[in-house]
């Protein structure tokens, strides 16, 4: 029997509008839950309507502890991925001397594992799950992270710390207001910081043939988890309503735990092509880009 507070129904956290067609239904893989997936007429962000109520998906994470294990069994992933995100958009020389990193959704720290091998100055995470948070700092089997501090958006504002790199891996498509988070974001940045977020592709193939089909029977769309589905258009424009500039923008393709822009394997003379067939995409921004700053590829 479905309890009757334990969904919330939201409007558009993009652009405000509460008008949308459902695309399919989901079902969860922790519940026999049914959720919609929703598709906004204005703008086009794709999201879960009605989704479980904030308080509902905090205890899930709070109390998950078999995120321990699935943080584990990734971290060797994480540390690759997190390394090459780096050096590869957001360092100009390849080393973090001097500069401050923070990791939005950080687990159990891999991330910040790689900030640190990189040679930041200063590393710092956000983590909303408990148990992630205390392993990385006190219990990980790699080393102790110390700085994961258990932080949710309305404690931001009291954080005195900015930052000249905020990678944020994965971890929009969980938070319940994406448009606040970027806000937040925005707001622990220097001046010419650059934040990275990459999600899952929307526009992945299997995601355009569960759409056509209107039925999403084995949770794809994972509608407990994942709240919110970006293409990169619609994170564009989050990202240009926090008047953020964009630097990067496209598709990723994944492939032994490293991470390539498709339009540096698929590349012609006339053209940069992209592909809209990889499972995970990305846009980097900078906070009051001056207009001349030479765009990083």
């Amino acid at each position: 029997m479905i309890e009757k507070n334990k969904f919330e129904t939201v409007i558009c956290n993009l652009c405000g509008k509460d008008d949308y067609n459902v695309i399919c239904k989901s079902h969860s893989k922790y519940s026999r839950d049914i959720f919609n997936v929703v598709q906004c007429k204005n703008c086009g962000l794709i999201y879960i309507n009605p989704r479980l109520n904030t308080q509902k998906s905090i205890e899930g994470y709070k109390e998950d502890k078999k995120t321990i294990e699935y943080y584990n069994h990734l971290w060797n992933k994480r540390v690759n991925e997190g390394t090459f995100l780096i050096k590869k958009y957001l360092l100009k020389n390849n080393t973090g001397k001097d500069l401050a990193f923070l990791d939005v959704g950080a687990g159990t720290g891999a991330m910040m594992y790689s900030a640190k091998k990189l040679g930041f100055t200063t590393i710092r995470g956000f983590e909303l799950n408990t148990l992630a948070a205390e392993h990385g700092n006190n219990r990980h089997p790699y080393g102790k992270i110390s700085n994961i501090d258990i932080c949710n958006s309305k404690q931001v504002s009291k954080v005195n710390e900015r930052f000249d790199v905020i990678l944020c891996h994965h971890t929009l498509e969980h938070v319940y207001d994406p448009d606040s988070a970027i806000k937040n974001m925005k707001f622990l940045l220097k001046e010419r910081g650059l934040l990275c977020i990459s999600v899952p592709n929307t526009d992945f193939f299997i995601m355009q043939m569960i759409k056509f089909f209107r039925l999403d029977s084995k949770g794809v769309f994972d509608p407990s988890a994942h709240i919110f589905h970006f293409t990169s258009k619609i994170l564009d424009l989050f990202l240009k309503k926090h008047k953020l500039k964009i630097i990067v923008s496209g598709p990723l393709f994944k492939t032994k735990g490293h991470l390539n822009t498709f339009s540096q394997i698929f590349n012609n003379k006339q053209k940069k092509i992209f592909l809209p067939i990889t499972c995970s995409i990305i846009t980097v921004a900078q906070k009051n880009t001056v207009n001349n700053l030479t765009k990083r590829s």
